[in-house]
Parts: structure tokens; C-alpha cells; sequence
């Protein structure tokens, strides 16, 4: 199995997700082909962060996950929030407000009603709400 890549199922080709040190020295062309060429700089930041604190980061709460996927260059509030909700499956943090998440939320089930606001979400406007500074997924 390559180290990177897609690999096909019976339900379609699946993403293969290369580990850190392999993301640091893949050549532009690598990510052009995946369509993530945009993303190369943030993709390259967040795996030379996780080699400098992913052994600190698993032993984090969702909050404080949170905050600290924050602080690395290129990684907005949107994206903080929905890899911490992935990661530790506490979906409290996960962006629910996000209008990008409930109009494809609504798509995929438009007879069931959305939450009207997260417990844990900032409020919209606010700076740390994931559509601030247009974040978007």
C-alpha cells in the first residue's frame, strides 16, 4: 500500500493520508495532483507543528486542542474546530453554526431540523466563531 495517495474500495477511491514527515518534503507537484496545491503551506505548518507537539496534543482536552490547532500558521478557527471534534470525537466543539455545514447538513436530510446554536460555539460575529476572518471549510 503507497504511503500516500488513494486507494480504491468497493465504495469508491479512498484518501490515504501521508504521515507528517512525509507531507514536509512532498514536492509542489504532489499536492497539485491531489488538489490541495492552495493548502500546501498549511498542510506543511500543521505537520511540522504535529511533529513539535503531537505528544503534548493527545493528552489535551477538546478546549485546549482547540487553542492550540489555532496557533499554527494558516489554520483558522473552522478548521481547529472540526479536526479537534474529528480527532477526540467530542462533537461539542464541532462548528455547528457554520452556515457552510447546516445549508450541506440540510442537503443531506431536509426534512430534519437543525440545532438552532451549539452549547460551546461562539456566537456568529464573534472573532472566535469558525466563519470569522472567512474561515471556511
Amino acid at each position: 500500500m503507497p504511503p500516500y495517495g488513494t486507494r480504491d474500495t468497493p465504495h469508491g477511491p479512498v484518501a490515504l493520508t501521508p504521515a507528517p514527515e512525509i507531507v514536509l518534503y512532498l514536492p509542489d507537484d504532489a499536492f497539485r495532483r491531489v488538489g490541495t496545491a492552495f493548502h500546501r503551506t498549511a498542510l506543511q505548518a500543521a505537520a511540522m507543528a504535529y511533529q513539535q507537539h503531537g505528544d503534548n496534543w493527545a493528552a489535551l482536552d477538546a478546549d485546549d486542542l482547540v487553542k492550540a490547532l489555532g496557533d499554527i500558521p494558516r489554520v483558522g478557527p473552522w478548521t481547529a474546530f472540526a479536526a479537534t471534534a474529528g480527532h477526540t470525537g467530542d462533537f461539542s466543539v464541532y462548528p455547528h453554526g457554520d452556515l457552510a455545514v447546516r445549508t450541506w447538513a440540510h442537503r443531506q436530510r431536509p426534512t430534519r431540523p437543525c440545532p438552532t446554536a451549539s452549547a460551546r460555539s461562539p456566537p456568529p460575529g464573534s472573532a472566535a466563531h469558525p466563519t470569522a476572518l472567512g474561515s471556511t471549510p
